[in-house]
């Protein structure tokens, strides 16, 4: 439970008009149904909007100093949840993950939206390689990098999107290399999310 969430069952005491009371001060006098919502949303969540946040010590009938320590705990307590769910997310995306090559066309730009989130979109932009390769040597990764940059570059038909600018090789979820389209290693890139959906999917 979250410190804001004591401070309120404390204050309430089990009593329901005490409760009503709480929600009439917050405003919610002619709308109990909203107040009482936005009362449990509070407990629950730990979150509310910035004017019960500023005028809830009032409708509690205490210092404000109590309410603003108590809202200090649970945003602490909110931010490192926050910090356990991305490195649970990272750790399930690193689990998913797969080592691809994304192709660079020279008409990426123009996309629409709705079509870069497609399934074909994907068949076209996304080459799957081996699981393995990216705990080969990485003279070994290369070669097979080159391979199948080569095969594509021999077998492209879809015209669509353009000529093909370059190759990103993501060997993993923070580590990518950008390659042209004759195999040649051109630069080491940063990690690209908007990418990694396409591996993780």
């Amino acid at each position: 439970m979250y410190e804001i969430a004591r401070l309120i069952n404390h204050v309430i005491g089990g009593s329901e008009n005490k409760k009503r009371e709480i929600v009439e001060k917050l405003g919610f006098r002619n709308d109990l149904y909203k107040g009482y919502s936005r009362l449990r949303g509070l407990m629950q969540t730990g979150r509310c909007d910035a004017q019960i946040r500023q005028n809830l010590h009032e409708a509690l009938g205490i210092d404000k100093r109590f309410v603003q320590e108590a809202f200090l705990k649970t945003d602490r307590k909110l931010e490192e949840q926050n910090k356990i769910h991305e490195t649970q997310r990272d750790k399930m995306e690193e689990k998913r993950f797969r080592p691809y090559l994304w192709i660079q066309h020279e008409y990426d730009h123009i996309m629409s939206k709705s079509y870069t989130n497609s399934r074909h979109y994907k068949e076209i932009k996304v080459i799957e390689l081996p699981d393995f390769i990216s705990s080969l040597e990485w003279k070994e990764q290369l070669k097979i990098i080159r391979r199948y940059i080569n095969m594509n570059q021999k077998n492209r038909a879809d015209k669509r999107f353009g000529n093909i600018r370059n190759y990103i090789y993501f060997k993993d979820v923070d580590e990518s290399y950008l390659f042209d389209t004759y195999g040649g290693l051109i630069r080491t890139e940063s990690s690209q999310q908007q990418y990694l959906q396409y591996a993780v999917s």
